[in-house]
Parts: C-alpha cells; structure tokens; sequence
C-alpha cells in the first residue's frame, strides 16, 4: 500500500505543481517572516551577549541614586577588584549668545573606563579631553549640544555654576547601551569638576555608579547578590555582564514578538490560500479519485496518496521561506553595517529556523488535511458530480487537523514573551482568521 501510494504521488507531483503555488506562497512568506524576524533577534541577542562587558563597562556594576557610596560600601568594592565611579545628574548649559539646553553631566574618574574604548573626535584621550586649559576644566559633548548652542570646539560654555571648555566631541561611549535613556545631550567631566557644581548635594536628582573588573573566575552574578545582601538597606541596584542591557534585551524580545506576530497572522490568514488551493487541487483530480475508488482503492489509499503529495511541497514551502529568512538578516547586516544602534552577530542561528518551519508545518497541517478528509470520505457517484464541498466529516484527517491547530497555539504560547504577550497574539490570529474567512464567504456567495 505505501509503495503504491509513492507510486502514484511522485507521477501527479512530476505532472506539475501549478495548483499549488497559491499553497507554496502562502507558506513560504509567512515562515520566511518568522523566521527573518527571529534570525534577526537572535543576531542582536549574540551581539549584546558578545560585548556585554563593554556595554556594562566592566563585570559587575552598583547604582544608587541621590546619595554617595558609603566608606563601606566602597570599602566593599574596592575588595571585589579593580573599581571606575562615575556621577550623572542634569544641569542647565548655557552658550555666551544666551541659547540654554538640559543637558545630561556625567564625571568620571581617571580609570574610566574598564573595558571598551570612549570614541572622540578632537582630543586623543579622555584624558586629554577633560583636562584644564588656562584653568578652565575640558568637557566632551556630544554634537547635538554643539549644534543647538551654535559651539565648535575650544568655546567655552557654563554648565551650572561652572564654566567648562568643549575640548571634543563625545561620539560615544562603551557602556552608553546599559545607560539607557537621556533626557539630554551628554557633557563628559571629571569628577571632582562635577562635585564643584553642587549638583550631587544631598537632596538633587542624581544617581552614582561603580564599575568593577574582576579577577578571573569570579562569578558576577553571585558576588552581586552577595553585596547587595551585606547593604540590605543601601538601596543598591546590581547589575552584571550577563544581563548588562536589560532594556535593549526586552526591546530585542518585542521587536521579535511583534515581527513574528505579523508573521504568524499572514501564516495562519494565508491558511485560508492553503486550504483553498488544496481544495482546488483537488477538484481538479476528482476524476483520478473515482477512477481510485471505481477500481477498489479505498480510502486509506486516496489520503496517503495526496498526504504524501501535500507533504513535499508543504515541506519545500517551508524550506523555501527558511532559506529566504535565514539570508534576509544576513543581507540586512551587510547594508546596515555598523550604523546599527545595538551590536549584532549575523549568522544563521538553527533555533530561530527550527521554530518557524515547525509554524509552518502545523499551519500546512491544520488547513490542508479537512480538505483531503472531505474528498477521502467521498463516494465516487458524488465525486463524478463535482461536490467535494459538504460538511467536515470526522476522521483521522480532522482529528490531526485540530491537534495541528492546537499544537500552532501552543508553539505560539511557549514561543511568546509573556503569557499575556501569547494570549494578545493567539486571540489577534483569530480575529483575523475569522473577518478574512467572513469576507470570503461573503464574496463567494455575492
């Protein structure tokens, strides 16, 4: 029985697959999505993963916010390994032409920084850059601050009480990522030149970092926990190497989620191409069935022979939209280069493609095998009269049509951020699913 369904099914497939390019479409864009989306995610997650000791600035690093370390607590980190601090608050620049901007003022100290590399344009070194000219303290500004104070570089502006040289233009910084957001452009100082300003007094909105290389083999994550522990009621925020850009890692799992949402509901929406062209297909060999079944062949034979045939191409779909999903973000690195804000590693990620050719086999599965059940069920005097419609017989076929489904909604919801996250994206499939499949009853019977 299985050799002469093979039989049968590899002379209908090299007769010609034009009934199923509808089919082969609509599988193809919808895995190639996912699985673009999820190559790209996964390429940004290595890049972050591969410089995450820069983008931290070091291997573990304390925040407080609106006061000083403690002579213990830096105490306690000076123990850990070799320390960097660094103090940010906001201030008022102000241009001798009058044009005032927030700006944020950061002061660092001479070992900044611990790992990665401060890119300036007009001065050698950070160094260099901060030092005093003529007793004036040295900033390096962003450009932005350059072009809405109308500056250049060696005009001096005040920044609070303080009056600062711009000696280079801060084109960015290492651990610039794990910072986050700015409310401003960002003026780089010494130190003790932000201390001068008075806007770390106690009271001001401000906020203290250290940054700390350890020595190898030192486990970060649990010498953080370890020192947060000693400080119960220092209000200590630790964060290490191994997650050093929690917002830029829940930015690159919503961009995912949301591409592979727009992926899913053009998968599952196309399903409604898929079972239309299966059903089409096989209208067009009724008289090959009641031939089938006018000789003896019985129903197992009918599905086998088109479930075969439904396989291959669902499979070459899918291994179509894998292919064009695992070149789109390789292309996408080669254009992009690197004027990308966050790093990546493009390379083709196995996991990424797995996952999209396992959405596109359920969803092949869940809309093709009702069609193949309507026609197996079929006695050969209906289908000599064309009426391969009817209701949804139950069988084997719908049976496996409904666990595919089900399998699609669980994939979603494993695969999904947040079970919200699953439940917004399973009930929006749906939605749509259902007004496409209204619009084309409604067109076929208008």
């Amino acid at each position: 029985m299985a050799a002469l369904s093979l039989k049968l099914a590899a002379r209908e497939l090299r007769s010609g697959v034009r009934g199923f390019r509808i089919f082969l479409a609509c599988l193809a864009l919808g895995v190639a999505a996912i699985a673009a989306a999820g190559s790209t995610a996964e390429a940004f997650r290595h890049g972050l993963a591969s410089q995450a000791r820069e983008i931290l600035g070091g291997d573990l690093s304390f925040s407080i916010e609106n006061r000083d370390f403690t002579p213990a607590e830096r105490a306690a980190f000076d123990r850990l390994g070799v320390t960097t601090y660094t103090a940010g608050a906001r201030a008022m620049a102000e241009a001798p032409n009058g044009e005032r901007r927030l700006v944020s003022l950061r002061g660092v100290d001479g070992r900044f920084p611990l790992a990665g590399t401060v890119k300036l344009d007009g001065a050698p070194s950070v160094v260099a850059a901060l030092a005093d000219r003529d007793g004036v303290p040295g900033a390096a500004v962003e450009p932005a601050l350059l072009d809405r104070l109308h500056l250049k570089l060696g005009d001096r502006f005040e920044a609070g009480p303080v009056t600062l040289i711009a000696r280079a233009v801060l084109v960015s910084e290492p651990d610039g990522l794990s910072r986050g957001f700015s409310l401003g452009p960002r003026v780089m100082v010494r130190d003790d030149v932000l201390q001068r300003t008075g806007l770390l007094a106690t009271g001001g909105l401000s906020a203290r970092t250290v940054r700390i290389a350890l020595p190898p083999g030192q486990d970060p994550r649990a010498l953080g926990k370890a020192t947060v522990a000693k400080f119960p009621d220092a209000g200590l925020q630790a964060r290490d190497r191994l997650d050093a850009a929690p917002g830029a890692r829940r930015l690159i799992d919503q961009l995912e989620y949301f591409l592979g949402f727009i992926g899913l509901a053009s998968l599952v929406a196309g399903g409604l191409g898929v079972a239309g062209a299966v059903s089409a297909y096989l209208a067009t060999r009724e008289p090959s069935i009641a031939v089938l079944k006018a000789v003896g062949a019985d129903g197992a034979l009918i599905r086998n022979l088109y479930l075969i045939q439904i396989g291959v191409l669902a499979a070459s779909g899918v291994a179509i939209g894998l292919a064009i999903g695992a070149v789109a973000p390789l292309i996408l690195g080669q254009l992009a280069g690197s004027s990308l804000p966050i790093p990546a590693l493009f390379a083709v990620y196995p996991w990424p493609l797995a996952k999209a050719g396992l959405f596109g086999l359920l969803a092949a599965a869940a809309f093709s095998l009702i069609p193949l059940a309507r026609a197996r069920r079929t006695p050969p005097s209906a289908l000599f009269r064309r009426s391969l419609g009817g209701r949804i017989p139950l069988s084997l076929e719908t049976v496996g049509a409904v666990l595919a489904g089900a399998g699609l909604a669980a994939l979603a919801v494993v695969t999904a951020p947040t079970p919200v996250a699953a439940g917004i994206m399973i009930a929006g499939v749906i939605v749509s699913f259902a007004i496409l499949w209204a619009l084309g009853r409604a067109a076929a019977w208008g």
